[in-house]
C-alpha cells in the first residue's frame, strides 16, 4: 500500500516541472552541505578545529561566489529529466568558475587579514568543488533515471526477443533498452537451430538464452510482439523458419542490417529494420573485378539518363564509388530527380554531379548537354517500362523507347563517346507486349549501329529481369494492400517472374559494361522462377500475418500483353559465356544499321498521322517474334 503510494506521488511530481528556484535551493544545499563535509575531511574529521573556523563568512561567501556564476550561466533553466551531456559539463564548468572565484575570496581576505591565515584553506575547496560537482551530476542522473522509469509503465512496453546470442545481439540489447522511442523490453535471447554452442538455458546480460523450440511457449507467456535477427550471417533457410513461426504467433520479425563498424555499437537502433522480401532473395554475393571497373570509370564524365529512376539512381550511387571527374544526371522526372539531388548533397563525395532536367525524346536538349559537358561513357537507363500502360500507348512507347534511343546513341557517336551501355528487359524476347517490343527494337538499333565504321562508340546491351523494389513494382502494389489489410490481387495462379534486387543488377551493368567491347547483349543469370503467389504469401508472412486467414489472394487475371514466364533467350540466340558466372553474352544475328534507320525514318515522317494500330502493326514487322498476348493487337499476328 505504502509502496504504490510512493510510486503514484513520484509518478505526479516526476511529470510535473519544478519551478526554477526550487533548483536554485537545491543546488544551494548542496553548495553549503558539500563546504561543511570538505573542512570535516579536511580536517581529518576533527570537530574541534572546525570550530574555530568563521562560518558565518565562510557559508555567505560560498553562496556569493558560486550563485553569481550559476546565475550567469542560467544552471537552473534546464529540465533535470532531460539532462544531457552538455548539461553534466555545463555544471563541472559552472563549479569550477566558482571554484575559482572562492580562491579570489581567499586573496582579497589573505591582504586585509592580520593573522595571515586562509579563509578557506586550498584543500578544502579542492574538496567542496568535488563533493559539490559529483552530487549535482548525480542528483541530475538519478531524477532523470528514476522519470524514465516513472513515465515508461512496463506493461505498455513491447515483449521483443532477439534471435542470435553473439555479440551483435547483446548491443542490440542495449540499443532497444537505451531506446525509448521503441517503446521496448527485451525478454530473451533466441538461438538459432544451427548454432554449435548449446547455451540454451544460461544468460546473456542477465536475460535468458531460449532455443528456437521455445519461441512458441515464450510467446504465449510474455505476448511476444518482435523479433529481431542479430546475428551476422542468417541463412535464407533459418529466416523462412523464424518466418513460418512468427506469421503464426502475430510476431513482427525486425533485422539488423549489417555494418563494418557495428561491433563499435554505433548507433545500432537505426540500423534495426523490418525484415523485407528482398533479405529472402539473397544470393552470394557477386564478385566484382573492382580494379578493371575503377579503371574504367575512375576519372570520367558519365552521363546517366533516366538517373532518378530505380536502376538509373542506384547506378549514380555505385558510379560515385568509382570516382568519375563528373556524372551528368538526366531525367524528365522533376521530383524524383530532386529528391536523388537532396540525397547526394547529403552524402558528399568527391565526385562532382549536375543535375539536368529533360526528355531523351528532346534533341535539342540533349545535343547541347552532349556538347557542353563531353561525356565519355554513357548509362542509357531511360524508358518507359510498365506493360499495361503501354498496351494502351503504343505510339509513346515508339516514341521514347525507340526514337528516344536512337537519339542518345547517334549523339553518342557525334561526340565520341567511348560506350554507351543501354538497360534492356528479359521482355524484350520473343515479345508479348509493346513494352517487350519496343525495348527489341532498340536492342536492334543498338546492335546495328555497333557494325557501322567510322566510329570509336561501342554500343553494349545489358538484359535482365524484375527488380525488387523498383518503382511501380508487384511488390509496392503487395505492400501497399497488405497495409491497408486487403486481399492481395495476383493475375493468374502461375504466373512466374526472374526476379534481382536492385543493387545486384546495378553491379552485374557495371560489369558487363566494363567487360563489354561493342555489339554484345549481355545476359544476367537471373536464378530461379519465382511465382507471384509464393511471393505475395511470403510478403504476407513478413507482416507477422497468416496467408488465406488474415490476407486472401485474390486472382484477377492476366492484363493486356502479360505472359505466364519470361525468357531470357531467344530461340534463334545461344549462349557465350564470359570470365564472369552471372554473366553471358546472347548470340543473335547483326541487323544492317542502313536497312533499320530507314525503317524507322519512314515511320517518323508519317508518325503524327498513324493510329495504334498502325504502329503496332510496324513493330511486328520489325520484330516478327512479336506475338501479342491478351491482347487486342492479336489480330494483326
Amino acid at each position: 500500500m505504502l509502496k504504490r503510494l510512493a510510486y503514484k506521488i513520484g509518478r505526479r511530481l516526476l511529470k510535473s516541472h519544478p519551478p526554477r528556484w526550487i533548483i536554485f535551493l537545491i543546488d544551494l544545499s548542496i553548495w553549503i552541505l558539500s563546504i561543511l563535509l570538505a573542512f570535516y575531511v579536511r580536517l581529518n574529521f576533527n570537530l574541534e578545529i572546525l570550530t574555530t573556523y568563521p562560518f558565518h563568512i565562510i557559508i555567505p561567501a560560498v553562496i556569493l561566489a558560486r550563485s553569481t556564476v550559476y546565475i550567469s550561466f542560467r544552471l537552473y533553466s534546464g529540465l533535470i529529466r532531460y539532462s544531457s551531456v552538455t548539461d553534466l559539463e555545463r555544471i563541472i564548468t559552472v563549479n569550477l568558475l566558482g571554484s575559482f572565484a572562492l580562491v579570489i575570496v581567499n586573496i582579497v581576505f589573505n591582504r586585509f587579514n592580520i593573522e595571515d591565515i586562509n579563509l578557506i584553506p586550498y584543500g578544502a575547496l579542492v574538496i567542496e568543488f568535488l563533493i559539490s560537482t559529483l552530487t549535482m551530476i548525480s542528483l541530475r542522473l538519478m531524477i532523470k533515471t528514476l522519470y524514465n522509469e516513472i513515465r515508461t509503465d512496463k506493461r505498455d512496453l513491447t515483449s521483443v526477443v532477439i534471435f542470435g546470442v553473439g555479440e551483435l545481439a547483446n548491443l542490440t540489447r542495449q540499443a532497444v533498452e537505451n531506446n525509448k522511442e521503441m517503446a521496448a523490453r527485451v525478454i530473451g535471447f533466441i538461438s538459432p537451430a544451427d548454432e554449435r554452442d548449446n547455451c540454451v538455458g544460461n544468460k546473456l546480460a542477465g536475460i535468458r538464452i531460449y532455443s528456437e523450440n521455445d519461441l512458441e511457449d515464450l510467446a504465449g507467456e510474455a505476448n511476444v510482439g518482435k523479433l529481431i535477427i542479430a546475428r551476422e550471417k542468417t541463412g535464407i533457410s533459418a529466416k523462412e523458419r523464424l518466418i513460418e513461426k512468427c506469421s503464426g504467433l502475430h510476431i513482427k520479425i525486425l533485422m539488423v542490417s549489417m555494418a563494418e563498424n557495428w561491433v563499435e555499437g554505433n548507433n545500432i537502433a537505426s540500423r534495426i529494420r523490418e525484415l523485407n522480401i528482398e533479405d529472402l532473395l539473397e544470393r552470394p554475393s557477386i564478385k566484382l573485378d573492382i580494379d578493371s571497373i575503377s579503371k574504367e570509370f575512375s576519372g570520367k564524365v558519365i552521363l546517366v539518363t533516366g538517373a532518378a529512376g530505380s536502376i538509373g539512381s542506384e547506378l549514380v550511387r555505385q558510379l560515385r564509388g568509382f570516382n568519375p571527374l563528373k556524372l551528368i544526371l538526366y531525367d524528365q522526372a522533376e521530383t524524383p530527380l530532386h529528391s536523388l539531388s537532396l540525397e547526394l548533397r547529403n552524402n558528399p563525395s568527391s565526385c562532382d554531379f549536375e543535375i539536368t532536367l529533360g526528355d531523351i525524346t528532346n534533341q535539342n536538349r540533349l545535343e547541347y548537354i552532349f556538347s557542353k559537358h563531353k561525356p565519355e561513357i554513357v548509362f542509357h537507363a531511360a524508358a518507359y517500362k510498365h506493360v499495361p500502360m503501354l498496351e494502351d500507348n503504343p505510339k509513346e512507347a515508339m516514341r521514347t523507347n525507340v526514337y528516344g534511343t536512337r537519339i542518345v546513341a547517334d549523339l553518342s557517336v557525334k561526340f565520341g563517346v567511348s560506350k554507351f551501355i543501354m538497360i534492356s528487359t528479359d521482355k524484350a524476347v520473343n515479345p508479348t507486349n509493346i513494352m517487350g517490343a519496343s525495348k527489341r527494337i532498340s536492342e536492334m538499333y543498338i546492335q546495328s549501329l555497333d557494325a557501322v565504321e567510322g566510329h570509336n562508340t561501342h554500343f553494349i546491351t545489358t538484359r535482365f529481369g524484375n527488380v525488387l523494389g523498383s518503382n511501380g513494382s508487384v511488390v509496392e502494389l503487395f505492400k501497399e494492400q497488405i497495409g491497408k489489410g486487403e486481399n492481395i490481387t495476383v493475375t493468374h495462379p502461375d504466373v512466374a517472374r526472374y526476379f534481382m534486387i536492385i543493387p545486384e543488377a546495378v553491379q552485374l551493368v557495371l560489369e558487363a559494361g566494363t567487360m563489354g567491347q561493342g555489339g554484345e547483349i549481355f545476359v544476367f543469370d537471373m536464378g530461379q522462377m519465382v511465382k507471384i503467389r509464393d511471393l505475395a504469401n511470403k510478403m504476407i508472412r513478413l507482416s507477422g500475418l497468416i496467408p488465406d486467414k488474415d490476407i486472401k489472394i485474390d486472382y484477377v487475371g492476366l492484363r493486356p500483353g502479360e505472359r505466364l514466364y519470361e525468357e531470357l533467350l531467344a530461340e534463334k540466340e545461344n549462349l557465350l559465356p564470359t570470365h564472369h558466372p552471372k554473366i553471358l553474352i546472347a548470340r543473335i544475328g547483326a541487323v544492317d544499321n542502313r536497312s533499320i534507320a530507314r525503317k524507322l525514318d519512314k515511320l517518323y515522317s508519317i508518325f503524327h498521322k498513324l493510329d495504334k494500330t498502325e504502329v503496332v502493326r510496324f513493330m511486328k514487322e520489325m520484330v516478327p517474334e512479336y506475338r501479342s498476348q491478351n491482347s487486342v493487337y492479336s489480330a494483326l499476328d
